[in-house]
């Protein structure tokens, strides 16, 4: 079996759509991708987030925020939800 495909979820905060995007990713694709996300500026993980994901059976609590910088080595496919702040990023920087 082929190794799975990381994908880096990227958002400002870190804190609602990127990490409910990594949670759904890990529930549905299992062994087929490995996700991640970060943030620009993140802050602590949005209690409606957990909530709205456990209202559909899925759990996030283990999930915590992360800079950008830290996983920028660590994935080859990114997707971002918001322009604002990653115009001008890359991975090298």
């Amino acid at each position: 079996m082929s190794r799975p495909l990381r994908i880096l979820f990227l958002c400002t905060g870190n804190s609602c759509r990127s990490q409910m995007a990594e949670a759904w990713t890990r529930v549905l694709h299992p062994g087929r991708f490995e996700p991640f996300s970060a943030g620009t500026n993140p802050g602590p993980l949005g209690p409606r987030a957990v909530r709205v994901m456990a209202e559909s059976g899925v759990d996030m609590p283990k999930q915590r925020s992360q800079y950008v910088e830290d996983l920028a080595g660590a994935c080859g496919t990114r997707s971002g939800f918001t322009s604002k702040n990653f115009h001008s990023w890359s991975p090298s920087q």
